[in-house]
């Protein structure tokens, strides 16, 4: 859905005018090319059938398939779903997603919600925070960055949830997200 579809047929013969024409009311004119074919194009917005007319002939239907477009696919690679951090470990913890998309990825955040307390009195603190490195890959586009608990303000008992959202190039975009994944601080307290 809303690609360009380019068209370059060769023809024996040079006819006057060639022009595709949808069964949606569209026409294509071609255009003679440099190597003799018949070039045109079209944006696809919806499936249709389409044929060649000539000015001595009209050549059969032929489909064109429209697939409307998905939102971005999101899968946190790091850290697994749910994890503790152990009492002396690093927190500094690394965060990797990966983004599939067929339009195109512009960007990805990270949405992050820090809960602290217990019962009653939970507090709940959301930041938005963003990516340091983004590379192409063959499987899609992978982001990934270094997130410091300690900056985030966590103490032990904390638990932190975050999702990741991406955009695609389409306009208007679509927005996919990834699943919820979980890190607590393991509580230095004693039963």
């Amino acid at each position: 859905e809303g690609s360009v579809v380019t068209w370059a047929v060769g023809m024996s013969g040079a006819p006057r005018s060639a022009v595709l024409i949808t069964t949606r009311g569209a026409r294509v004119p071609l255009a003679r090319a440099a190597n003799g074919d018949y070039v045109g194009t079209l944006r696809a917005r919806e499936s249709a059938l389409y044929r060649l007319e000539l000015p001595d002939r009209t050549l059969d239907f032929h489909q064109l398939a429209v697939h409307p477009d998905a939102a971005p696919a999101v899968v946190i690679l790091r850290p697994a779903p749910r994890s503790v951090i152990a009492r002396g470990a690093s927190r500094v913890v690394p965060l990797e997603a990966l983004v599939r998309d067929d339009y195109g990825v512009t960007s990805a955040g990270i949405v992050a919600t820090v809960t602290s307390g217990e019962g009653e009195s939970v507090r709940f603190r959301e930041r938005a925070l963003t990516f340091s490195a983004r590379r192409r890959a063959n499987e899609g586009t992978r982001f990934s960055v270094m997130v410091n608990l300690d900056t985030l303000g966590m103490a032990p008992g904390d638990e932190l949830y975050f999702h990741v959202q991406a955009r695609d190039t389409r306009r208007p975009p679509n927005v996919g997200r990834s699943e919820t994944v979980f890190l607590a601080l393991a509580d230095t307290g004693t039963a």
